[in-house]
């Protein structure tokens, strides 16, 4: 199986996360290191050379800030498919140089002295000041269009665990260049959501509870140097797989790492330990990228999305988090099984049907808790057909129902004869096809009428749907039919849809 090609942009908080996941799916492309956005979108400096460094990884990360490198890197990456990025190295600020150029304000640039050489009038911008901010902001958006130009179809994870407070031992955490936790948590989850909102990154969150610092890290304690636990817990957000231990003998490790690892794959293989036995669920394609089930018997809220459009802002996401304890979160498979399936609905690829290993995989999740299916456009469709195959509430926007009867684009005759070869044909149902459930199910949906295939493929699924009194119960289903070309979601914005879960789950 091919395995995933990872771009990191960031500090050792991805770095290391990135050894916590199976080397054997996972592979290291390019990483590029303290190198701030607002470096990333300046002209490169050429009032002063960048320093000479012992370290090769240090010099690396250094001459690519003063080259302002990431902007040319990015081009040059081949089918990524997952970037993954933190914002640590941000937390020095940076130096602006009387001719406008910008230095990053690393560890390298002060532990070289090249700190005090830097020439006469450059201006230091601390993080989080207002400056700062506006500087940064810019360089994300500029980013932004780098990664929509370069690499439209690869995921973006932005890990956003705070820093820690407190060591596993229980004691204080060291700061770091003067900076605490507590001063920094505040300002670097502000940036975090900005730069999620710009990137359509998805944030990679973990239990807070378990947030702790690891007096015996191979790179010394530091508040951004955590507990196993918390890289373990990230790569289950990330991936819905248990992750492995690269540090298995800690303190060895510790003489043996150097700076030089983080750059390319051949250091993590060498390190590898044999990865746990694989899991009899999708997090083996990753599938299954999100779970969080924290009370038992409650309702489960599934969302289905594309897993190469993990945040294009579907409200949905926001209600989840205000309304839903437990909610799982569902790439399309198609898009992981098979290169040749490059677009969904959520068939399936190759080696099994997509709907049904959905439903598989969300019971091994969260057993036979009452659930509710979510999803738009494509995934609306595939959300659908998991809730009649459970007998579940569903709620979806512009669900494309109609997809595979109207053949005349090439995608759709592509995937439906590469469906037929890999012996899927069944997993393209008409809507007279559709499972039938041992009692109509509930079914909330909006569509925009001004959408390209509103009237074709949207609408009258919907109205067909809704008339079916076999499988939707027509007393408590809805749809919001609208037309707002510049408000694609409108009127379902979070606020309106989180009383619409409020309304399902008292069911």
């Amino acid at each position: 199986m091919r395995k995933t090609r990872v771009f990191i942009y960031g500090s050792c908080v991805a770095r290391d996360t990135f050894e916590f996941l199976n080397p054997d799916e996972f592979e290291l492309v390019q990483y590029v290191a303290r190198h701030s956005a607002i470096s990333a979108y300046t002209k490169p400096v050429d009032l002063i050379e960048p320093p000479t460094l012992e370290s090769s990884f240090k010099q690396r990360a250094i001459s690519g800030d003063f080259a302002s490198t990431l902007r040319t890197t990015i081009p040059t990456l081949d089918d990524i498919d997952l970037v993954l990025m933190d914002l640590t190295d941000e937390r020095l600020g940076v130096y602006i140089l009387p001719d406008g150029s910008v230095v990053t304000r690393s560890i390298e640039l002060i532990e070289s002295g090249a700190e005090e050489e830097l020439p006469e009038g450059s201006h230091h911008i601390a993080f989080g000041s207002d400056l700062h901010l506006q500087y940064w902001s810019t360089g994300i958006m500029e980013m932004s269009k780098l990664f929509q130009e370069h690499m439209p179809r690869s995921a973006i994870a932005l890990l956003g665990i705070p820093w820690a407070s407190r060591s596993e031992d229980g004691s204080q955490t060291p700061s770091s260049f003067g900076i605490s936790a507590q001063q920094i948590n505040p300002l670097l989850r502000a940036y975090v959501d900005f730069a999620a909102r710009t990137l359509g990154a998805r944030i990679i969150d973990v239990d807070t509870s378990i947030v702790r610092s690891n007096p015996r890290h191979p790179w010394g304690e530091a508040p951004f140097h955590f507990s196993k636990n918390v890289y373990l817990d990230a790569v289950r957000s990330l991936t819905g797989q248990h992750g492995r231990d690269p540090w298995p003998q800690q303190d060895e490790l510790a003489r043996d790492f150097t700076d030089d690892a983080p750059q390319g794959d051949t250091a993590v293989a060498a390190r590898t330990a044999d990865p746990p036995p694989p899991q009899p669920t999708l997090s083996s394609t990753n599938t299954l990228y999100e779970a969080h089930v924290a009370t038992a018997g409650e309702p489960t809220l599934v969302y289905l999305e594309n897993s190469r459009q993990l945040n294009r802002g579907w409200p949905l996401r926001r209600a989840i988090n205000t309304v839903v304890a437990n909610h799982v979160r569902i790439a399309d498979p198609t898009l992981t099984d098979h290169d040749d399936l490059s677009f969904g609905w959520g068939v399936g690829g190759y080696r099994g049907a997509g709907v049904q290993r959905i439903v598989d995989t969300v019971r091994e999740v969260v057993g036979n808790t009452p659930l509710i299916f979510a999803g738009t456009g494509p995934m609306g469709y595939a959300a659908i057909r998991c809730g009649l195959e459970t007998g579940s509430p569903i709620l979806v926007h512009n669900p494309d129902l109609l997809w595979n009867t109207r053949n005349g684009s090439e995608p759709v005759n592509v995937l439906l004869a590469l469906a037929e070869k890999h012996g899927l044909a069944d997993e393209h149902p008409s809507l007279d096809q559709l499972p039938v459930p041992s009692n109509p199910v509930r079914l909330l949906a909006s569509a925009n009428a001004s959408g390209s295939t509103a009237g074709t493929r949207v609408i009258p699924g919907l109205l067909t749907l809704l008339n079916d009194q076999r499988r939707i119960a027509s007393k408590d289903s809805a749809a919001r039919i609208f037309s707002d070309p510049d408000k694609p979601y409108a009127p379902w914005e979070a606020d309106f849809l989180a009383e619409q879960i409020r309304a399902v789950m008292m069911d």
